[in-house]
């Protein structure tokens, strides 16, 4: 996809600012798009991946309102605006009573970071009224590799025991108004799915992989025509933005 901005005069007749550019992608989908189809085309490769023994992640990340939380975990509204999450849950335990041969265990686990700070959204020890009752999760790196400290991990028989747990953390997580969006999550999810499959019981071969399905917030800041902005202030940005970076490698496996 080639895009190109025409040079503004206001800037005056030595303008270097860049006029062309180019992105590649491996596939588009527009906006007549259905769930099912998205789900197909993105996210059914992953998760059968997954199935396989590969990690995985679907990630979507994209400005605030664009739909990143319909895609990933749906409307209420209507069956067919199902997301990727309960599609991939539906899809997954599908798949696992097709094969009596393989013993298959599936746990999941629900974390919110938001604010740089993360929480464990699947907490139901107490009644939850802030997002701040919930558990915090500490992130702990070792070796350039990013551990997850206080996330619960939950068992999951069935379908629909993990959809109960996927509207367990939805319920649980952040909500605040934003210019663009009055329901906006302001919030990077990260919803992971643990698989552990044996192959045979007579020869048993042991698979363990994680799939991870993400919703991160991305907000644009307007630039403001201003000399007042300090250096520090530069730098704590900065350091939030590498912070956040650090804690999406996780997530990106």
């Amino acid at each position: 996809m080639d895009f190109n901005v025409p040079l503004e005069q206001v800037h005056g007749h030595v303008n270097n600012t860049r006029q062309n550019y180019k992105f590649k992608f491996n596939g588009l989908l527009d906006m007549k798009a259905s769930q099912e189809e998205v789900f197909d085309k993105v996210a059914k490769p992953s998760i059968q991946n997954a199935l396989n023994g590969f990690n995985s992640t679907i990630f979507a990340y994209g400005q605030t309102g664009s739909g990143k939380t319909f895609t990933i975990t749906g409307g209420a509204e209507r069956y067919v605006d199902r997301g990727i999450i309960p599609r991939a849950m539906s899809f997954m335990f599908s798949e696992i009573q097709k094969n009596s041969e393989r013993k298959t265990q599936i746990h999941v686990s629900y974390m919110e970071l938001y604010n740089e700070t993360g929480y464990d959204l699947l907490d139901d020890s107490q009644e939850t009224k802030m997002l701040e009752d919930l558990p915090k999760v500490n992130f702990m790196e070792d070796d350039g590799n990013v551990h997850l400290r206080g996330l619960s991990t939950h068992l999951c028989n069935t379908e629909e025991e993990a959809l109960n747990l996927l509207f367990l953390g939805d319920t649980n997580r952040a909500i605040s108004e934003t210019p663009m969006n009055l329901a906006s999550s302001r919030s990077h999810c990260i919803f992971t799915v643990s698989v552990e499959c044996q192959e045979s019981f007579l020869a048993p071969r042991l698979l363990s992989c994680l799939l991870w399905m993400h919703d991160a917030f991305f907000c644009i800041f307007y630039r403001v025509r201003t000399n007042l902005i300090t250096t520090q202030r530069n730098q704590n940005v900065a350091m939030r933005i590498v912070h956040r970076l650090m804690i999406l490698q996780f997530a990106l496996g």
